[in-house]
Formats: structure tokens, C-alpha cells, sequence
């Protein structure tokens, strides 16, 4: 059998799905001819499909030295390289391949896709420009577009974005979910609240909505005597943010099952309204209707002006309260609470969070300074360890003694992370530190929040300039 029928073999039985069968033929094939452009291309190919990214940089990586003049090896081997989290190496390959074949659409899309990743959005949004000039109907790069429009601040061009995508695939969930933040973000709730429930249909949940066999609550079913089962379905932050609702579904005669992430349990146990509290992995309990946390807002058709319980609706434990009392001792200043990081696995972490040595730069050394965030990240230790702020995060269990911990603070100052929802809801006094393009709760240009009214909102004027937040900060904590 020739080299060429069984490379064409191969492509067939990989084409079709047959992973190791493909596989097993290139082995064969390499055997015989070991610098064969096209196999080693092949099997870097299945390394790929199967999420092999560094057999699949090794094997595109021979490919490209055979042939160095092949587009689509570069291409896949930027694919593999980003997989690697090889950013700039990455980006080189997606720009070889696109001097070599710059007619490719999918090449442009997914060069601005890493320039997004890499905060470069004017850059992101120039590839997308291109995707789309070459093909006018990739809906996928539509929406990327979008996106990085509402990156760029650009909000209204970005929602115009979304309806052009909506227009050549009007049951798009992710593009819906993503036009929702962007009403949301200008103030639009009766639109923004009906999209964002799309959410439910979207291919970037990490888990598919529960499938019950009782219904869904829409918020016009009368509830009196009925058990509503509400879990959270969203992040820490959201579910601080939404839990305001509880009370509201007892007022409707309902007995409220609230399931919640098991960090926040101790918390909320004791949230007006809640009759049960259970966590992941707990037996449900019987219940007629149900509703997602995050849909909420939604069913109780919430405006600016009907936000429940703004001006906080937690308390933290008494007993916490006074163990923190003692382990912190007795302050000689004001005491700030700070927490200048969010979850590393955010999408929009490199946005929001702030290195603690930058931070540490500009507050004050005339007041007591207290960590009250849990982890710190191996790139702020050594800040931590020579600068003056307080770090007791390894004494807390969960976020009952944050919130205790953020109850004895004279002001809380965090970054757009849980931190800032929990002392909200605290009715703390809490400065948000907000990037150029700030999550949609937060709302444009405003310093105060229809969400917590003890919430002081410090805004970037340019993308990734946060010194000037931080001296505006400084400025203020001396007229504490």
C-alpha cells in the first residue's frame, strides 16, 4: 500500500472520529517515513482533538520544519501553543499563518480571540474586523466583535453588534447572554432581565440547569402554601447579590428551600425567609415549584427603584463577631479591611484585580490595614510579608468569618470580587474599585449603587490605569 492511500486512510478514519484508529495508521506511516509533512501534521492534529497540546505543539512543530510554507500547520500549531498557554508564541503563529494565507476567516477570528485574552482589544477587534470583511455572515466573529466593543466601553456599537448576530441566528443563547449585560450594564433592566435569562440555554454554563419534573416558578403562579426550592446557580458574588430576594418569596406565602455553595451555608442559614438551607450533594427535600437565584431579578420584574432591602439584608454571627473582636486586639487606628484580588480563573480577572504591591504603594500608613480576603496568590506573598497589612486569612473557615471580619472594619475597600457584595449586604461601608469597562451591576459613569447604598463606587478613567483609582483612594481614607 502506498504512503499516499494510507495517509488518505487515516484522514478518512479521523474525519469520521476514529481517534486511535487514525492514529494507529500515522504510527504505522511514520514508521516507514519519518519527516512526512502531511502524517506529522495528521498527528498533530489528533494530539489536538484529543487535548494533547504538547504532543500536538511537538508533532506541528516537526510538521512546520518540513514545510514551512503551510498555512494551516501554523495555525493549528498556534492552536496547540495557546492551549500551552503560550500567549506570544502563539500569536506569532497565528500571524505566520495568516502572511501566508490571509484570505482565512476562522485564522482572523481566533488571532483576536487571544488578542482579547491578552487585554490588546483594540488589536482583538481589528482581527474580527478582518474575520468578518472576509466572511460576512460568521456569526461567530460577530459576536466576538461584540464582545470586544463592550470591552472597549463602546457599549452602544456593541449591542448593534448583537443584533446583527441575533439577525443571522436569532436563537443564539451565548450572543443573547452577552447583549443581557450589556443592557443591564446602560440601565435597560426590562430588556436586560428577559435576555439574560438565555443564560439557561448557554454553551458556557459550567453545569446544564437542573432538569426537574416539578415547574418552573415565573413569577406569576401564586406561591401561598406552596414549597419553592431556589438554588444558586451563579458565582459567590452573585449569589450575595441576589439572596436579597429570599424574604420576598416569603412575603408570597412560600416556604423557601435555598440551596446554596457550601462556603456560603453558615452564612445564609440564618437569611430572612429561608426555611431550609442545603448544599450540593445534600438530599432534596420535596418542593412544587422551583426557580433559579439568578432569575430572580427577572420574575419579580426588578427596576432601579424596586431593588429589595438595599441598605443590607446579612448579618454576621454575634459569637464570630467577638471571637474576631479578640483575635484582632483592639485598634489604635481606623481599621480598613482590603481585598485586592478576585478568583484567578475569572474571565475578567486581569481586569479587575490589582497586584498588592501597587496597591500597598499608595494607602496610608495611618491606619490599621487588614486582609480580609482568604487566599493570597503566590505574586503578592512578598508584598504581603513586607508591607504593613494585617493577613488572617488562614484563620478563616468561610465566609461567616469574613463576614464578621468585614463587620469590625471602619470601611471595607475591594476589587469587583464577593468581598464587596458580602459587605453590601452587610450594610458596611464598602469602596468598590472598578475597571474601565465594569461589570453590568455596577452600571456607567455613577459612584453610588441602586444595589448598596453604604457602596462607594471608584471608577478607572482609562483601561488598566489604576493609580489614579488608588490616589483618589489614598485621598479619602485621610479624611476618614
Amino acid at each position: 500500500m502506498s504512503v499516499a492511500s494510507t495517509l488518505k486512510d487515516a484522514l478518512a478514519l479521523f474525519q469520521a472520529g476514529d481517534l486511535d484508529a487514525a492514529q494507529a495508521a500515522c504510527a504505522a506511516l511514520l514508521e516507514r517515513d519519518p519527516a512526512h509533512f502531511d502524517v506529522l501534521h495528521l498527528r498533530g492534529l489528533i494530539a489536538l482533538r484529543r487535548g494533547l497540546a504538547e504532543e500536538a505543539a511537538n508533532f506541528l512543530a516537526s510538521a512546520i520544519a518540513r514545510n514551512a510554507g503551510n498555512a494551516s500547520a501554523h495555525l493549528n500549531y498556534a492552536k496547540a501553543l495557546n492551549a500551552l498557554k503560550r500567549p506570544g508564541e502563539a500569536l506569532a503563529a497565528y500571524e505566520q499563518a495568516l502572511a501566508l494565507k490571509p484570505d482565512n476567516p476562522d485564522g482572523w477570528n481566533e488571532r483576536g480571540l487571544l488578542l482579547s485574552d491578552l487585554g490588546q482589544h483594540d488589536a482583538a477587534l481589528a482581527s474580527f474586523d478582518e474575520a468578518v470583511a472576509r466572511k460576512a455572515d460568521f456569526v461567530e466573529a460577530w459576536l466576538n466583535r461584540s464582545t470586544t466593543l463592550g470591552d472597549l466601553g463602546r457599549g452602544h456599537e456593541a449591542l448593534a453588534g448583537y443584533e446583527r448576530v441575533l439577525a443571522l441566528r436569532p436563537e443564539h443563547a451565548d450572543a443573547r447572554w452577552n447583549m443581557s449585560f450589556c443592557l443591564l450594564q446602560q440601565g435597560d433592566y426590562a430588556r436586560g432581565w428577559r435576555e439574560h435569562e438565555w443564560r439557561l440555554k448557554s454553551t458556557r454554563l459550567k453545569a446544564p440547569p437542573p432538569n426537574f419534573v416539578q415547574p418552573l416558578w415565573t413569577g406569576a403562579e401564586p406561591l401561598v402554601g406552596k414549597r419553592i426550592l431556589i438554588y444558586a446557580d451563579q458565582g459567590y458574588g452573585d449569589t450575595l447579590q441576589f439572596c436579597r430576594y429570599i424574604p420576598r418569596l416569603r412575603d408570597l406565602g412560600a416556604t423557601v428551600i435555598f440551596k446554596v455553595q457550601r462556603a456560603l451555608m453558615p452564612l445564609l442559614k440564618t437569611l430572612d425567609g429561608v426555611t431550609e438551607i442545603i448544599t450540593a450533594g445534600d438530599a432534596l427535600p420535596p418542593f412544587d415549584v422551583h426557580c433559579s437565584l439568578a432569575s430572580l431579578p427577572f420574575m419579580f420584574a426588578t427596576t432601579h427603584d424596586t431593588i429589595p432591602a438595599a441598605r443590607g439584608y446579612l448579618e454576621a454571627d454575634p459569637a464570630k463577631i467577638a471571637m474576631w473582636r479578640d483575635k484582632l486586639g483592639a485598634p489604635k487606628n481606623k481599621r480598613i479591611g482590603l481585598a485586592w484580588s478576585g478568583n484567578a480563573e475569572h474571565l475578567r480577572d486581569h481586569d479587575r484585580s490589582i497586584a498588592l504591591a501597587q496597591m500597598l504603594r499608595h494607602l496610608p500608613a495611618s491606619h490599621d490595614t487588614v486582609s480580609v480576603q482568604k487566599d493570597v496568590r503566590d505574586s503578592d506573598k512578598a508584598a504581603l510579608t513586607a508591607g504593613r497589612i494585617r493577613f488572617v486569612g488562614d484563620d478563616v473557615k468561610d465566609f461567616s468569618d469574613t463576614a464578621a471580619l468585614c463587620t469590625l472594619m471602619d470601611v471595607v475597600i475591594s476589587v469587583d470580587t464577593s468581598i464587596a457584595h458580602l459587605a453590601g449586604a452587610l450594610g458596611k461601608p464598602i469602596w468598590i474599585l472598578l475597571p474601565f469597562n465594569p461589570d453590568w451591576r455596577w452600571l456607567l459613569s455613577r459612584s453610588d449603587s441602586p444595589w448598596y447604598t453604604s457602596a462607594t463606587l471608584y471608577r478607572q478613567q482609562r483601561a488598566g490605569e489604576w493609580d489614579d483609582v488608588l490616589k483618589r483612594v489614598a485621598a479619602d481614607i485621610r479624611r476618614l
